[in-house]
């Protein structure tokens, strides 16, 4: 059987849009806390008791808290859960389908609780804000009130980022014993050549020993082994393992081995006093003790290695035998000396990084700050001497690098630099590493010297430069140092924390590097009273292939591939480069082409990276050019007009050579004949041209004589000669142009051979005449009209065939006439002449009885008849007789004011049939039906339109018994008709409740009252607000109604 249960906890992720549910956790913290191998025991514990539960009273691992981070950009859930206790951690870079990471507990095993417990807040402290510049989660726990750090570990190599591999360098050769057997190791400096690491070690196996009873609290160091030459290594990496390929030392100028012991007081000592044993035999110093720290081979066979102990640089042979020692206490004959301010390093803290460039310099690095002046200056502060020494001049000069500032637990003090390397000429990599009570930095950095400044003296406004501290001292004395990046952060790189000095670093190709660790060839001095240990520390050389957008611009020293000079050829390319001769193996070339060997058919600029078959890298550039033969134009076979002369011109070339001997890019001629040029480019390439010059003729241009131009008058000026160009005065480019404007108008015409003739002529202004008619004219029946054409003696043709310099008009029509002047120039103008004849006219009209009809502003009552005589704008006479004719009204007999019986109907007929009716109850036909009390109006109109209207009032009682009631002869209704005030006064026979009302002619109720129980009317109506018209007053007192009319006028 199986038990099945609801309710168990869970993390969930929703679509903060919609608000839908994207994943569940289901059961996973139920079954991941249960199955953990430590803490699975305690499955379902609450949060102070370790006993696990067979019940779920106390819900199992209840999440409390979450937050978010994002990491190498991965996104990350971290939960803190309740009751269990710890953090689980998912990635949710996909929030549809997160990944279940680690489950980290801290609270204490055992029976009884203890640790970190009930795990509440938690918070994500991002990498670039955190102190340690780590990525840190913090938890507070609510039952042990603790507070928990957690620090991520990341490592790129696991991804597709990064990729790393490890060589080790176990199992090396015994250097003596000395209680227990102590072997090769220390390895401080590292370089790659021809598929092969060269190491070297530092100064061989010692023990600090300050604390020695003997010590007297002197810097002593026990060297259980004091003939120890520090070892050179020369190892191929294969199978995870560095295989030994070659094993040598550093040897003196006499060939015997040097010591790592400390060197004699004025050549470097610092103090230190060496000891072959904790029974205090003391040791000599020697002048040749080396403290290697860095190794480089240049391109002639010689190693060259930094020493820490008298920051010195010595030169060795390809035995490794010294050849010359730079350094700032020149005292040996093959020392030369170095900028003495090196002298004043920290104790063990001279050059520890060393580089060769592609052109052949040298470059040291000082691994701390010196002591320039005191102790004091060289803790605080944060610049580093790099020395450049040339070797074929001897030149030397000093830049300024400065280490990360304090960070935590980590001070200034704290920061060491390790090797250095040459990515090419300017650039750098250089190990900087730090660690203290748990901070922990190891780094790469890339710098740059280019545009760094050059340092020299001790005297920077009265400080050292070790004085100035920082960037901002710096800043302030005008030294730029160099400019570094961060590269690499190894602690990010699989890196392993037991590995704390990373001490080696070598370039192998623009996408690989190497670093490898100090072991202090695996011993050490726990209490520092010489008494050694083994520490089990090993060596590892970590290998690390770079992702495309770290890889160096990397420039070996070792090996130089030529592609020989940059060249240009004539007319088509076709050139190889070969790099097989060059013990190339493989090419990448910049247009992405991998031949070793290539053919080149398009010139342009190829550079290429090339790799020798141990993995050298090299880089040449080669600019191909392609010139095809210059080209001549000369353009086509020319004409050469008579007088005139043509200039060749070759184009912009190199040099020139005309058939008539001229060297120059242009040549005048002035004579038929053919001609040849022969060109260079720059480049030397040849080419040629020829031209044919015929002889032409020039064009013939006749405008004509001279003209005259009447007002408003064109002229059509043509130049002739067809197919040739133009170019007239008035800037017109046509054969013809059209001349309004008086003046001088010349051309010049170029036929097509390019031959040029020209030709002017003038136009004058001509009197012209403005014949000006006047008006159209509009007259009566009788008169005349005189047209003069305004020019007398001028000849003159009017469209009468007339010939005078007027006529005169007695009918209407259009009438023109032309004027002609004695220069020729005329005018015309035309003139509508419209005779009008006198009228009579009787005009008709008709209105109502009694109204009038208005003509010309004048009423004329109906019936009668009225003459006008009107005079128009010209003076013509117009009579109109108006009639007017009478039409009658509609007669309407309603009958007098009448009463009818309750229980009777009254039809009321406004005659006139066939006429329009308009009742005040709304009815529109001749006659209605009433039966109830109340006034009727009916307005009639008849098909003439006149209007006429009639009312009556109709009045409803009961029959039965008396018919008026016994007070209505007292009643009183005045004024009546009124237009302000109607007055009400009556006498009752007895006290009765009185009320009355007012309604219009429609029936509707416009005033009303209640007066209560009287036994007399006294009452005054307000009617100012009411129209006029008709209204019916109803007044009942009791069971008695009296109703009057009322007629309201103003």
């Amino acid at each position: 059987d199986e038990i099945h249960t609801l309710g168990g906890r869970s993390i969930s992720i929703w679509n903060a849009s919609t608000g839908a549910l994207v994943w569940d956790s289901g059961d996973d913290l139920e079954r991941i806390t249960a199955a953990d191998p430590v803490y699975g025991a305690m499955f379902n514990a609450s949060n102070s008791n370790n006993t696990r539960k067979n019940r779920s009273d106390d819900k199992g691992p209840e999440p409390e808290g979450v937050t978010l981070g994002t990491i190498n950009g991965r996104n990350y859930a971290f939960t803190a859960l309740e009751r269990i206790g710890g953090v689980l951690v998912y990635d949710v870079t996909n929030p549809e389908a997160p990944e279940y990471v680690q489950w980290i507990n801290t609270r204490a095993l055992g029976s009884t609780a203890g640790g970190d417990l009930g795990p509440e807040g938690i918070i994500f402290i991002p990498k670039a804000e955190s102190p340690n510049q780590r990525d840190l989660i913090v938890v507070s726990n609510e039952v042990s009130g603790t507070l928990s750090v957690f620090e991520i570990e990341v490592d790129r190599t696991q991804t597709d980022e990064y990729s790393l591999i490890k060589y080790a360098f176990d199992d090396t050769p015994a250097i003596g014993v000395y209680g227990d057997t102590i072997r090769e190791g220390g390895i401080s400096g590292l370089m790659y050549r021809d598929g092969s690491y060269r190491m070297i070690a530092d100064r061989g196996p010692n023990a600090d020993a300050i604390n020695h009873p003997l010590s007297n609290g002197a810097i002593t160091l026990v060297f259980p082994f004091p003939d120890y030459a520090p070892a050179t290594w020369q190892v191929r990496p294969e199978n995870g393992l560095l295989t030994v390929e070659d094993r040598d030392f550093v040897k003196r100028p006499d060939g015997t081995g040097v010591s790592g012991l400390p060197l004699p007081i004025g050549q470097g000592n610092t103090g230190e006093v060496a000891w072959a044993d904790t029974n205090a035999t003391v040791l000599n110093n020697d002048a040749w003790g080396l403290d290697s720290e860095g190794l480089i081979q240049d391109n002639e066979g010689n190693f060259w290695v930094c020493d820490e102990y008298g920051t010195s640089i010595w030169k060795l042979n390809a035995d490794f035998q010294v050849i010359q020692r730079f350094t700032p206490f020149p005292v040996e004959n093959e020392d030369a000396p170095l900028d003495s301010l090196l002298g004043k390093r920290r104790a063990n803290r001279g050059l520890e990084g060393i580089a060769y460039t592609p052109n052949g310099k040298i470059y040291a690095i000082i691994q701390s700050p010196a002591n320039n002046p005191d102790v004091a200056t060289g803790n605080n502060s944060r610049i580093h001497r790099l020395v450049e020494l040339d070797p074929a001049t001897g030149n030397m000069q000093t830049y300024v690098y400065v280490h990360d500032p304090v960070l935590g637990q980590i001070r200034s003090r704290d920061w060491k630099l390790g090797d250095l390397a040459a990515v090419n000429n300017h650039e750098f990599l250089v190990l900087e590493h730090a660690e203290r009570n748990g901070w922990n930095a190891k780094n790469i950095y890339k710098f740059s010297i280019e545009n760094a400044t050059p340092v020299s003296g001790n005297n920077f406004n009265g400080k050292t430069l070790e004085q100035l501290i920082d960037p901002a001292g710096l800043t302030a004395n005008g030294i730029v140092p160099v400019q570094k990046e961060l590269f690499l952060d190894l602690l990010e790189l699989g890196w392993e924390r037991q590995h704390d000095k990373p001490e080696g670093l070598a370039i192998v190709n623009d996408s690989t590097i190497a670093v490898i660790n100090d072991n202090d060839f695996g011993i050490a001095s726990p209490n520092a009273d010489g008494l050694i240990t083994l520490t089990g520390k090993t060596t590892r050389l970590y290998e690390y292939h770079l992702p495309v957008n770290k890889h160096l611009d990397y420039v070996s020293p070792y090996c130089q591939v030529s592609l020989g000079q940059d060249f240009i050829t004539c007319g088509s390319l076709e050139a190889v480069l070969e790099l097989g001769g060059q013990g190339i193996t493989q090419a990448i070339w910049s247009d992405g082409n991998t031949d070793v060997n290539r053919l080149i058919d398009s010139a342009g600029t190829y550079a290429v990276t090339a790799v020798t078959a141990f993995g050298c890298t090299s880089r040449d550039t080669i600019t191909i050019g392609q010139s095809d033969f210059p080209s001549v134009d000369l353009g086509g076979n020319q004409p050469l007009c008579p007088g005139a002369s043509l200039t060749l011109d070759a184009g912009v070339h190199q040099t020139y050579l005309w058939s008539n001997g001229e060297t120059t890019q242009s040549i005048t001629v002035n004579s038929p004949g053919g001609y040849a040029v022969s060109v260079t480019n720059e480049v030397g390439c040849e080419g040629t041209g020829f031209i044919f010059i015929n002889g032409a003729q020039n064009p013939v241009v006749d405008l004509g004589p001279n003209k005259n131009l009447c007002l408003g008058q064109t002229l059509t000026l043509d130049a002739g000669n067809a197919g040739a160009t133009y170019q007239w005065s008035n800037g017109e480019t046509a054969q013809t142009i059209a001349a309004n404007v008086a003046g001088s108008y010349t051309v010049t015409v170029t036929s097509p051979q390019g031959c040029v003739g020209s030709d002017a002529v003038t136009l004058v202004n001509a009197a012209t005449p403005n014949v000006d008619l006047g008006t159209d004219i509009t007259t009566c029946d009788g008169q005349t009209i005189t047209l003069t054409n305004g020019y007398p003696g001028a000849a003159t043709l009017w469209s009468t065939g007339a010939t005078s310099a007027s006529i005169n008009v007695t009918t209407s029509g259009v009438y023109s006439v032309r004027v002609t002047l004695v220069t020729g120039c005329s005018d015309t103008d035309t003139v509508a002449i419209n005779i009008l004849p006198n009228s009579a006219s009787t005009l008709n009209g008709s209105a109502c009885a009694g109204q009038f009809f208005v003509y010309q502003g004048t009423q004329i009552p109906a019936g009668a008849t009225q003459q006008f005589t009107l005079v128009n704008s010209l003076g013509c006479d117009s009579i109109v007789t108006v009639i007017v004719a009478e039409n009658p009204l509609p007669v309407i007999a309603l009958g007098a004011d009448t009463t009818i019986c309750s229980n009777q109907t009254l039809v009321l007929n406004a005659g006139n049939p066939g006429a329009q009716y308009a009742w005040s109850n709304g009815t529109t036909s001749q006659s209605i039906t009433v039966n109830t009390e109340n006034v009727y109006v009916v307005t009639v109109t008849n098909a003439q339109g006149c209007t006429a209207t009639d009312d009556i009032l109709v009045e409803v009682e009961t029959c039965v018994g008396v018919t008026e009631a016994s007070w209505a002869s007292t009643l009183e209704v005045f004024p009546n008709p009124t237009s302000l005030w109607l007055n009400l006064q009556a006498q009752l026979p007895q006290a009765t409740e009185v009320q009355w009302e007012l309604l219009n002619a429609i029936g509707q109720q416009v005033l009303a009252a209640q007066n209560g129980v009287t036994d007399q009317i006294q009452e005054s109506l307000d009617v100012r607000q009411l129209p006029q018209g008709t209204y019916i007053l109803r007044i009942k007192a009791g069971q008695e109604t009296v109703t009057r009319r009322i007629v309201i006028q103003r």
